[in-house]
Order: C-alpha cells, then structure tokens, then sequence
C-alpha cells in the first residue's frame, strides 16, 4: 500500500492498517509463513468477532477453521516457484487440504448438496432391505440424466423434467423461473400378483410442504388409473387416481396429517387383497379398506410421480423429494412396527385397528419431538431405528391363509422413573422395572432390592419361530446379566435365555421363575463374546435350534434335540430380564468407612421382535433340480466332450422362486429376473458302471450355447449374468485320468442342479 498523502517520518501506530515503513519491508516481503497469513487475516476481523460462537479468527471453531484453510493455501502457494504458477489449476497440488480430504468440509458439502456419510451408509442399508425378494429393484445408481431414468422406466408428464441427479430419481431443477407439472414414471416390471409391497427410499436433499411425492401401485398398463401413496412434508395422503393427460382426479380413501416422510426414510405401501398400509421408517401411518379399485392381473403396474409447484408466473418453485431406491414385490405381510415415545406408548401389531394405530401414530410424533429437543432422545432414536431395521430385515412373511407373521418395536424413552406400560407389558409383580435417566433407556428402578427383574410384551409372536433384538444401552454391570427371553408363557414362569454381561461371556439355556426366584442354572452353551454400548444383540429360535447375534454375526447356537423346552402357541411371548447386585467395602477412608456400590446389568434402548422363516422356506430368486432316482443311461461321452445332461435326468424340483421350469428333465429354466446368479451342479459319470469320477466335470449352456467358463469342477459354483428371457440348462463334461482317454455311457449318484440370484441388474 501507498500513502502519498502521509509524509516520511509518520508515527507508525498513525499508518493505516495493512502499512509497513521502509525499515519492516525486507523482513515483511520474505516472511511467507503460515503464521503471517494467519495474523493479517484474523486482524482484518473487528473484535468482536473473538466473543461469538463461530470461535475467534486465530483460535479454534468454524472461524479459526476457514483462516487456517486460507492461511495454509497462501502460505504454500506464496513458496511456490513462482515458474510453476501459471494459471488456477496449478494451485490444486498446493491447497489439497482444502479440496480433497477434508471431512470438515466433506462433511459441510455433502449434508448441504448430497448424502454424507451416515446418510449413505443408512440408505444403502435400506436398500439392502427393500431389495431382499423383490421382483425389481432400482438404486438409480448411474450417472446424471436430465430427463429420463433410463433402466427400462416408462415415462411421461409436464413441468419440469425428470432425471437421474446425484444417483436418485429427481426432477431436473430449473431457475428462479421453473415450469409447474407432474411427471410420472411406470416400472418396467410389474407386480406377478394382486398382492404388492412397493417400496422407496426417499433421497436425503428435500422433501416439500407443496410438491408430493407418490408412490403408485395396481395401476393399469396405460397408468390411466390406479392406487397411490400421496406425501407432503407433515401430512400424507392414500387415494384413489385417474389421468388423463396430464391431468390428475384424487379420490381420498384415508389421510394422516401428522406424519409422514422425510430425508431418507423408508416407505412401504402394501396391499393385501381389500386391505392396504402405508408404513414409513417402520411406522405404520396409514391403514384402510378399499373395494372401489380393482384388483386383477390388469392392475399391476406400479411406479411414482413427482411435482414441481410454484407461485405466480413460475417464481419460487418447490420440487417433491426424489427416490435413492425402489423396489417392487408381490407379497403383503400387513404388520405393523410401531415406535414408541415412551414406556407408556402401545405396541401395535397386525391387524391394525384405526383407534390403535391413531394412538401409534401420535406416540411416534412425540418420539420425533423428544428426539428434537434432547440430543440423549436423538442417540436413543437412533439405536431403536437400528433395532427395528434388524428386526424387519429378519420378519417373518407368513403367507398361510391369514397367519401373518408379525413384527414389533418398542423405543424406551421417557421421564426417569416411569414404569413400563400395563397395555404393552406383563412383568414379574414386581413393578420394578423403569425408564432410567440420563438416556432414559429401560433399566432396574431406584430404591429396587437386589435380585432379577423381568417383563414380557402383551404381544405374541403368530408361530413358534421367534426374534427378540435390543440395543444395548448403558450400564455399571460388573457381570450381573441381561438376558433375552424367547419361548415364554403367558405367566413368566418358563422359557429360554441369552444372557450377557461386561465379563465377555454370553451364554445360551432354559430358565423357570417362582414368584420372585428366577433360575438360570441350566446352560446349554457358552461362548466368549464382547458386549457393549450400542451394540445389537439379538435371540433367535428357529425349530430346535437357538441362536446368539451381536451385530447381525452369529455367536453361539445350540439344539435342543431332546425337546427338553416345550414349543407351542402357549410359548409364545419374548421378553427379557436384568440383574442388580449391591456390593459392600470396607476399602474407604478414612479410618476404612464402607463403600457401598449398586451394579445393574445393562439397560436396554429397544426391543424388537418378529416372527421368523420356517426351515426349508424359500427365500430369494432361485431354483433346484434333482434326481431322486438312481443311474441312468445316455449317449456315450467321448474325452474332452461336453453336453448337455440326458432327458428325463432330474424327477424333482425345490427351492423354485421367479424362474419358469421350461425342461424339468433337463433342468432347463427361464430368467424372470436379470441379475448375477450364483449356479452349481453335481453328478457322477461312469462307464458300464466304473465310476470315471476323475475326469468328470460340469458345465452349463445359456440360451443353448456353452458357457464360457468351460468345465468347472463337480459342486464348485460358477457366476454367470442371466437377462429376463434367458434359459439356462445344466451339461457334462469329462476329461482324462492323467493320460488315460476316458468315456462314460451312464449319470447318477446325486445329481443335482442349483442357482440363485445374487445381484440384480439394476
């Protein structure tokens, strides 16, 4: 800076700010230290700027952070051979910390325009649910489009378009000046049935108080007509709908305007026969009968629309929130997973009365305030979530008539003190269990003598296949025990148990109660395994079999093969109990004063449970053939030959989902579903029955051309892609015996030939 003005010799505190005399510029113009930029940026602040809550220019917080980043880049850029510089992408190699590798600022940038981290990781978790079993399946996972989806989507309306934006379903945003409108979207895939789940994942940007998302099901083919799921920000809507053009008729069936989606929830809209259910973040929101639309093999086209709304002359537009994921399934277990406010909230499973779910629902909107105002509420909340999303991804979908498998959760939140709900819980007579502060996770109350405590919800599960999971919440426990209770009676007096506690040990068996004497004495098995805060612990019984998880990983089982515990529809109930042991020490001081120590075990922050999948239920995409029957002939098989397996070689069939036998014989089957399939055969060759084993080999033929992966060792699975429409049969092969030519005229012994889908294509 120059001061023309000024003459030589001016008192230097009289300079403006910024000015350095003759005698500082040697030292001034070669200082280009970090520590130099930090002070003139943080001297350009007036001094106020060192009392707020940003933080002080040269100290720490999000003030300090941005002076420290541009002190950083102009230190570095300023030491830079100044040959090196030549234009703004040269800076990049020198201000790395500010446009790589910075998860302040990732962070910033991410929640602000995309999904961050935590959001990512929760909606690919999702994701993973929805698409368990679906019939199609869309994570929109390519790249930006303006307007289509690509991906074999249908695609019609007005206003603004939509397109694929940050790897989600959105509508292309326009300027300050947008085009008002509805665009709809037709999966390319329709439900195979009546009965349908349609699933999305809301993506984290936006939701609108104006612009619904809506989420289609039983359309007809020219979506002319159909079911949708109509979401505002707060308020929601289940309707009726025809077009014509690009014009939308809604009938209302039934509304919720207290709740509704959000950034990254998760919506569910099922149907089952008459009966319909919208259920959001495992919440169910809405439930009605409706006979007026059609139910038939003409209405299964399901999809979505999305709105752009503005005010006059197109100014200030607002958009629907856009779709992460989608997915489609022809089945509707009709369940409710309720979240709870507190220990007096109801725990609500299918049916689902409106009067139930009316209080479900007002009990989930004070969750959601709690978790707002209290930062411990928010911590809690999100442990439930997680133990719901568990116990959904394990729910039971019990297609028997009308046994519905059912699923249910319990968040634990409240004012410390206050005792679990009479409407949802059945304990010991003991009173004695309670919401327990600072978290207010469910634990051992205040002034309880020592001993063990237990509960069980008033719900059963509908079959013997039971899941209890917690999250674990806070504890002082030493090695007093929390247990999981599965298989209980109505009156508490006998079940099985899974116990943990802080000494690494967790331990599986079968318990009684006498009033208030509970017995644990009989363990089955154990196993070392750390337990701790925030973890998920889940019980499982299935058959005979019972089994321990701790985050979804499989730590300890055990089958009870001598039927020594009863199963039945009288041992149905899941339930858990907690341990408290005080402890005396003569260890004070001084002059030894006793120290006396209360230890509880574990307090729980959720409790959800479900019904599990029988043995031998089909889960997935896939098929098998085998033979039950024994050798057979065929044409001889030269060395180094392949073919396809003999006619009428497999008389079986299991395990078939979504594929079409074409040729049961030749274990021949049609692709409903495009994606990478897992496929593996056995068999044995031999010749006027020598077993020629050593040279046999399998392969497999894709629309009636050999794979390329050649022969493949008997039992070792290979992976292949299978479009819709594909056939794909099993073949044989055989080799030589180390240089002996080999032939063989007959196939047996356990001839099979499996697959399953892996991943789908979209």
């Amino acid at each position: 800076m120059t001061t023309p003005n000024l003459p030589i010799g001016t008192d230097p505190a009289n300079l403006p700010q910024g000015v350095i005399t003759p005698t500082q510029a040697g030292t001034a113009l070669q200082d280009q230290t970090q520590g130099k930029y930090t002070n003139v940026a943080a001297s350009k602040f007036p001094d106020i700027a060192s009392n707020t809550l940003a933080g002080s220019p040269s100290g720490g917080g999000a003030m300090g952070f941005v002076v420290d980043q541009f002190s950083r880049i102009t230190s570095n850029i300023a030491n830079a051979d100044p040959a090196t510089i030549n234009g703004p992408n040269d800076i990049v190699s020198r201000a790395t910390s500010f446009f790589k590798g910075n998860s302040v600022l990732d962070s910033i940038i991410n929640l602000l325009f995309h999904r961050d981290t935590s959001l990512a990781s929760r909606v690919s978790a999702i994701e993973g649910k929805i698409a368990t079993g679906a019939e199609f399946f869309d994570n929109f996972n390519r790249g930006d489009t303006s307007s289509a989806l690509g991906g074999g989507w249908t695609q019609g309306g007005n206003g603004q378009p939509l397109g694929i934006h940050d790897q989600a379903a959105q509508i292309t945003v326009g300027g300050v000046v947008a085009t008002p409108g509805r665009q709809w979207a037709k999966a390319p895939t329709d439900a195979s049935g009546d009965d349908f789940t349609v699933s999305m994942v809301t993506h984290p940007v936006q939701v609108s108080d104006t612009a619904p998302t809506s989420l289609i099901a039983r359309a007809n083919a020219a979506f002319t007509e159909g079911l949708s799921v109509n979401m505002f920000r707060g308020k929601c809507y289940l309707s009726r709908w025809t077009r014509s053009g690009n014009t939308w008729t809604y009938t209302d069936i039934t509304n919720n305007l207290s709740r509704s989606y959000s950034g990254s929830a998760t919506v569910e809209f099922k149907g089952s026969g008459t009966s319909l259910q919208v259920i959001i973040d495992s919440i169910v929101v809405m439930t009605a009968t409706d006979s007026a639309h059609a139910i038939d093999a003409s209405h299964r086209a399901t999809g979505f629309s999305l709105v752009t709304t503005t005010a006059a002359l197109g100014l200030a537009p607002s958009y629907s929130g856009g779709l992460a994921s989608y997915s489609v399934k022809s089945v509707a277990a009709l369940a409710s997973v309720s979240e709870t406010a507190g220990a007096v909230a109801n725990v609500i499973v299918a049916p689902v009365a409106t009067q139930a779910q009316a209080a479900s629902t007002a009990a989930a909107t004070a969750a959601a305030d709690a978790a707002t105002a209290s930062g411990l509420a928010t911590t809690a909340t999100a442990l439930g979530v997680a133990a719901q999303n568990q116990a959904a991804s394990s729910a039971a979908v019990q297609n028997a008539g009308s046994a519905l498998g059912i699923s249910a959760s319990v968040l634990f939140s409240g004012a410390d003190g206050e005792t679990l709900s009479t409407v949802d819980f059945t304990d010991d007579g003991s009173g004695n269990l309670a919401i327990r502060a600072p978290l207010g996770y469910i634990g051992i109350k205040v002034g309880a003598a020592d001993g063990v405590y237990g509960t069980r919800l008033n719900t059963p599960t509908a079959t013997d296949n039971q899941s209890a999971t917690i999250v674990v919440g806070d504890s002082a426990n030493r090695d007093q025990k929390t247990r999981l209770l599965l298989r209980c009676d109505t009156s508490l007096t006998r079940g099985a148990f899974l116990e943990f506690a802080d000494n690494s040990t967790i331990r599986l068996g079968q318990w009684t109660r006498s009033g208030g004497s509970w017995d644990f004495s009989t363990v089955w098995s154990s196993a070392a395994v750390d337990v701790n805060t925030g973890q998920r612990v889940e019980f499982r019984a299935v058959g005979s079999t019972y089994i321990a998880f701790a985050d979804g990983i499989p730590k300890l089982n055990y089958t009870d093969t001598g039927g020594a515990l009863t199963v039945g529809a009288a041992f149905r109930w899941v339930g858990f109990a907690m341990q408290r042991q005080t402890i005396n020490s003569n260890s004070g001081f001084p002059f030894f004063t006793p120290i006396t120590t209360i230890y509880d075990s574990y307090r729980i922050a959720s409790l959800a449970i479900s019904d599990m999948k029988a043995p031998g239920a089909v889960v997935g995409i896939g098929w098998k053939f085998y033979r039950a029957a024994g050798t057979m002939g065929m044409s001889t098989l030269g060395t180094s030959s392949f073919a396809k397996v003999p006619a009428n070689l497999y008389d079986n069939t299991t395990n078939l989902s979504q594929v079409t036998v074409t040729n049961q014989g030749q274990g021949v089957v049609t692709i409903q579903r495009s994606g990478y399939y897992s496929i593996v055969a056995a068999h044995s060759l031999f010749i006027n029955g020598t077993d020629q084993s050593a040279g046999a080999r399998w392969c497999a033929y894709v629309n009636g051309t050999l794979l390329a992966t050649g022969a493949v060792a008997l039992g070792v699975p290979t992976f292949v892609y299978l479009a819709e429409g594909d056939t794909i049969q099993p073949g044989m092969f055989i080799g030589r015996d180390g240089g002996s030519n080999l032939s063989a005229n007959q196939i047996g012994g356990s001839c099979n030939f499996a697959g399953y889908l892996m991943q789908t294509a979209n």
